[in-house]
């Protein structure tokens, strides 16, 4: 059969090796949770450590190559929680990857496209929109129960508008989530959805 699906939800994760500006929480590197990452990503945190987070994507490429059916995926960013100020929460954010670093190591294989994630929160949410459709971002993602993200918040309507505008999907979770040591499961009811729909 030939191949041709394309996966929209993958994801990577990192540690910070190789300066790739990822990070995971000390939270959750206790956790059970962490273990079963590595594992799931085929790595070691001693290769991690020696090799650099490239590893994991350049893991992920090799996997999807041996596919019978999906020839690509979109491999997802992750931003964190922001502050008042506008910028991220490095203490409240139990998991990070930044978009320049996928955006970058995306672009070394034909079959990962790099999906973005922005806090539509961040001071400069729109500018890291632009950035991100620039970097050939397929679509945003967001976590809301994680990213502390309220979907029906007016003040994000300029954020919608611009990602219609770029005709960039926005990838959201609802229902509960359970891969994190906490969650505000509330910000996923998909009720809350309902203003981004309206704007298109």
């Amino acid at each position: 059969m030939e191949k041709g699906i394309v996966d929209i939800h993958c994801h990577t994760a990192g540690i910070g090796a190789g300066g790739s500006g990822c990070f995971v929480s000390a939270d959750l590197r206790r956790s059970w949770r962490y273990r079963f990452f590595l594992a799931a990503f085929g790595v070691t945190q001693q290769e991690l450590e020696r090799c650099g987070d490239s590893l994991v994507i350049q893991r992920l490429s090799e996997r999807l190559a041996e596919s019978r059916f999906v020839s690509a995926a979109v491999v997802l960013a992750l931003d964190g929680m922001v502050g008042e100020d506008g910028r991220l929460d490095r203490e409240r954010t139990e998991m990070y990857i930044p978009n320049d670093y996928l955006a970058r190591e995306c672009r070394k294989y034909d079959n990962l496209l790099f999906g973005a994630s922005i806090n539509p929160f961040r001071a400069d949410a729109l500018e890291r929109l632009e950035r991100a459709a620039l970097e050939g971002a397929t679509l945003v993602k967001w976590l809301p129960s994680i990213q502390l993200i309220n979907p029906a918040d007016s003040r994000i309507t300029p954020f919608y508008n611009r990602l219609r505008e770029l005709d960039l999907p926005l990838l959201t979770h609802t229902g509960n989530e359970e891969t994190f040591t906490w969650a505000r499961n509330e910000l996923a009811d998909p009720e809350l959805l309902r203003l981004p729909l309206e704007l298109g």
